[in-house]
């Protein structure tokens, strides 16, 4: 049995985890590539989850934890910024059918 001196420390994935979540954040952007941008964002947010709770628990190195976090609010950024362009697309949307409707 190791004690916890000699236990060895799982390296984390935080420039993984980061280049996940400034490639959503660039792909919501680009208004064409939304949903790769939300695609992208979940697992982004999965893994820096996982990586915090392992860094809290001191079975990973918390070496890259800002790393992470910066990562996982890209990808929370990303998700929130393609609702609103998705909720302004409706809307305008909806406008435009109403106003084709009364001929104007």
């Amino acid at each position: 049995m190791q004690d916890d001196t000699t236990r060895a420390m799982r390296q984390g994935r935080g420039t993984l985890i980061l280049a996940l979540g400034i490639a959503a954040i660039l792909f919501t952007v680009s208004c064409y590539c939304i949903p790769v941008g939300v695609i992208l964002a979940i697992p982004c947010r999965v893994m820096g989850r996982k990586d915090l709770r392992l860094m809290d628990q001191e079975e990973m190195d918390p070496s890259d934890r800002t790393l992470v976090k910066v990562g996982v609010a890209l990808a929370i950024a990303s998700v929130i910024l393609a609702a609103i362009i998705l909720a302004i697309a409706i809307m305008f949307g909806f406008f435009a059918g109403a106003l084709s409707i009364f001929g104007m």
